[in-house]
């Protein structure tokens, strides 16, 4: 079998040709790419750095041989870049395969590690080597002060695991069918009113915004048996410090905000809810102690959009838990990093061996590793120059949209936001069918999260922001990169403009 041209051998062949689909020929025009926030294109100096991990040295990270040992060097490497860029320690960088798995370890691994290190009156935590663990207890021995106590365990199996009738819905793990969601069940919802009475039990908080990465597993929670509030943002979109303390109380085990929101751009007040937390509980950040019930709730950003298009720095967010993608900053797919700072009970969510501090087993994406890590380099050393010239290509996309179609509406205009992303409504224009023309002219957007593609429901963040469901189908996305430039968004101006025309009849 060969793959990509003729086998004269007489093997078969399969050609792979990118330029068609269903046999039409998709050879295109200079492409305008404008959905950086959906993914980036990969760096060609991130590319160089992944290529020998590709190819020449692939040894497996555990293995005690010279190859293992040159690949166990370039991921301790790449976990000391990552956390030097977030403020971080090594031993609190544990790698993954990018957001969504991150928040996902975050959210159900510290849910459920806070619950049962309560109930158990003491429970495993993060710790590092930096704290005195050695090398091979810390990669070896998942229950030496990592794993969650046995009488933990028996108190999540007793009194948290799903019943038969939770395991067989559809969906587990992942959220409710939509047919499901659409009629409320299985799935949190903002507790408008509610007091800190109706959530006097260990329970987890989050907003209305987050991505689904996070919404998601808030709906398992809730299946395992946890109360979840959800707050909402204002009608600019940001979920207010003030919003998210009176909905904190004794049991709050959790908290869950992300830093930019992926749809509008729009950036959370993250500090100073860090802020709030740390004069809530007294605990003495950076370096807590594990915390007991009444020394505050677990602290867990999503920064995935904001990392590397603004600065992220962990004790300044006053967060344990946060998340990065190497995808969106000009990295590989497949790849990121949680950060859990150290003291924080984590129940790990798979098992089969010591990689990652036992807290993520199974053989490290070595390639993947040193992408991230090479991409972080690259992201920050032209973070300074790169923001404020992909701000200035956002404004002249806002101003010049806005000066064509007068009716425009900028979703969270007012409240501070990334510098790369603008989203808006075209009211009378249904999204998606802009999006699609807008495509076959070569110039690439979103209707709103890349994770949501198929989903026919409207974006949930616009609703939350107060829009009807008719005026959330009618918004787009535009987010741009340093790749970019300012004759593209001239002709992005130009294409969007014809084709809301071209739809309204006029």
């Amino acid at each position: 079998m060969s793959l990509g041209g003729g086998d004269e051998s007489g093997g078969v062949s399969i050609a792979f040709r990118p330029t068609m689909r269903y046999g039409v020929d998709m050879a295109p025009a200079p492409r305008i790419y404008l959905d950086h926030a959906a993914t980036t294109p990969l760096a060609p100096e991130v590319l160089a750095a992944m290529t020998p991990f590709l190819t020449s040295r692939y040894g497996n990270p555990s293995s005690l041989h010279t190859a293992g040992r040159e690949a166990r060097i370039a991921v301790e490497a790449a976990r000391e870049r990552v956390a030097e860029a977030l403020g971080a320690k090594p031993g609190e960088i544990v790698f993954t395969s990018g957001g969504t798995e991150g928040d996902s370890l975050a959210i159900l691994g510290a849910a459920r590690g806070r619950a049962g290190s309560l109930g158990a009156d003491r429970g495993g935590t993060h710790t590092n080597e930096e704290s005195g663990m050695r090398n091979d207890e810390g990669r070896g021995k998942k229950d030496d002060g990592r794993g969650t106590t046995d009488e933990g365990r028996r108190m999540r199996d007793e009194g948290r695991e799903t019943t038969d009738e939770g395991r067989r819905t559809k969906g587990e793990g992942r959220g409710v069918r939509s047919d499901e969601r659409k009629k409320g069940k299985g799935r949190p919802t903002a507790m408008d009113g509610a007091g800190e009475a109706e959530m006097a039990g260990p329970h987890v908080i989050a907003t209305s915004i987050e991505h689904h990465a996070v919404l998601h597993c808030c709906d398992q929670l809730r299946r395992e048996e946890f109360e979840v509030a959800l707050v909402p943002p204002a009608a600019d979109g940001v979920v207010s410090a003030d919003a998210i303390a009176a909905r904190l109380g004794p049991g709050t085990l959790l908290l869950s905000v992300m830093h930019t929101n992926n749809e509008t751009g729009v950036i959370q007040p993250v500090e100073e809810i860090g802020r709030r937390l740390r004069a809530r509980s007294g605990a003495a950040r950076p370096s807590p102690p594990p915390r007991g019930m009444g020394e505050g709730p677990l602290f867990h950003v999503d920064a995935v959009q904001s990392f590397g298009k603004r600065p992220v720095d962990v004790n300044a967010l006053g967060c344990d838990l946060a998340v990065i993608s190497a995808h969106k900053i000009n990295g590989p797919k497949g790849v990121g990093a949680l950060y859990i700072r150290e003291g924080t009970p984590i129940e790990p969510r798979q098992f089969g061996g010591g990689s990652e501090f036992g807290i993520r087993p199974g053989t490290e994406n070595v390639a993947g590793i040193v992408g991230l890590a090479a991409a972080v380099d690259l992201t920050l050393a032209r973070l300074a120059e790169a923001a404020p010239r992909t701000a200035a290509l956002r404004d002249r996309l806002e101003t010049g949209l806005r000066e064509r179609l007068p009716d425009l509406r900028v979703n969270g205009a007012g409240a501070p936001r990334i510098c790369n992303v603008l989203n808006c409504t075209i009211p009378g224009v249904d999204g998606e069918v802009l999006l699609l023309r807008l495509d076959a002219r070569g110039v690439a957007v979103s209707t709103g999260a890349a994770c949501s593609a198929g989903d026919t429901e409207p974006s949930h963040v616009l609703l939350a922001m107060g829009l009807s469901r008719e005026l959330a189908r009618a918004s787009l996305r535009f987010s741009l990169g340093p790749e970019n430039t300012m004759e593209e968004v001239d002709r992005a101006i130009g294409a969007v403009t014809e084709e809301v025309g071209r739809l309204r009849g006029e």
